[in-house]
């Protein structure tokens, strides 16, 4: 057993609207601990293909709600429902600095492109914009009525989206943190927001059950997208930006066309909701992790199941791949931060 158990407490799902950015963990200070062993389950897929081992392990105090890879891959911050953004240095893992500026648990965390800022956000109505070199908070922007769910910059860096639990997406301008505009249309609670390469584009995902593409110069509605059966936990686009991956509270990964809307592939097999995603760089590896507590990988072409990754304890709320596509992080309500690192054979 580890040295310090801790107390978890998964708060209760309120119809479709549950939220994984809920979850509390009441947790007595843990010490970093050695990797443990990891029971690795085979899918379908060629033995080989795809491997993943863990690399590395480290245990925060509290639930692991955030992940974000600086571009140049050297630095990953996590952000915890203690309020703390840690950032840890790679390949090392050694942790160069924490952060305590949020005034809840923090729920998104992302680095602009050129790595040089980072903005954070969370159970609090305050986005926070920071400077990466000085460790200093730079912008605190205002104007979401209630929970910050997602950050996410544009491909230029110039312009910040956010999503919250109003219902609403805004778009600020990094340079100044002024709010540039308000986009309105889903009829349930926003959770992930990711760009389109283009940078004209967002990609939206929401308990309606919805995705949707909007335009980032008029917040005009460009295309809604049906098929799913519960609410959107996240999503990724493929690095073309022909395709969106969405992770489902239905227990489902979909992936759609950009273009037509159309459902290209439905992936199964997590025992339960499926609370996060991710693409490789390459565009030819899904992750994602689930409320079964696993990290699944999956062939992106054809959707089959590589790898059943079983060691986190709690809900899998994150999962990041590094610019380089050669490691996954992945984070948990209980607390664990774990990389993966990843082969092709």
């Amino acid at each position: 057993m580890l040295p310090n158990l801790r107390q978890r407490m998964l708060i209760g799902i309120v119809s479709s609207l549950v939220m994984l950015t809920a979850f509390t963990a009441d947790s007595q200070e843990r010490r970093p601990e050695a990797s443990g062993q990891v029971d690795i389950a085979s899918g379908p897929a060629p033995d080989g293909e795809v491997v993943a081992k863990q690399s590395l392990r480290l245990d925060h105090e509290t639930g692991v709600r955030a992940i974000a890879f600086r571009p140049d891959g050297k630095l990953l911050v996590t952000g915890t429902v203690d309020r703390k953004l840690h950032g840890f240095e790679l390949p090392s893992g050694k942790e160069v600095f924490v952060l305590d500026g949020q005034q809840g648990p923090i729920s998104s965390v992302a680095f602009s492109p050129d790595g040089t800022t980072l903005a954070s956000g969370g159970d609090r109505t305050t986005v926070r914009l920071w400077d990466v070199a000085s460790r200093k908070e730079t912008h605190a922007l205002e104007g979401h009525i209630s929970r910050v769910t997602t950050v996410a910059f544009s491909p230029d860096g110039s312009t910040l989206a956010t999503s919250n639990f109003d219902r609403t997406v805004k778009l600020w301008e990094v340079a100044t943190g002024k709010e540039l505009l308000r986009i309105e249309g889903h009829e349930a609670r926003v959770f992930p927001v990711v760009w389109l390469p283009d940078g004209k584009s967002l990609v939206t995902g929401s308990f309606d059950n919805t995705i949707r593409i909007w335009d980032v110069k008029t917040g005009k509605e460009r295309r809604s997208i049906e098929g799913h059966r519960d609410g959107i936990w996240a999503l990724a686009v493929s690095p073309d930006g022909k395709s969106i991956v969405s992770a489902s509270h239905d227990d489902t990964i979909r992936i759609w066309e950009v273009a037509t809307g159309k459902e290209l592939r439905v992936l199964k097999g997590h025992e339960g909701a499926v609370s996060a995603v991710a693409l490789s760089p390459d565009g030819a590896t899904i992750a994602s992790g689930g409320f079964d507590r696993t990290v699944r990988l999956w062939n992106a072409t054809d959707g089959r199941l590589l790898e059943t990754l079983r060691v986190h304890r709690d809900v899998v709320g994150r999962v990041a791949f590094s610019p380089d596509g050669r490691t996954l992080a992945s984070g948990s309500n209980e607390g664990a931060f774990i990389l993966w690192s990843i082969e092709r054979k």
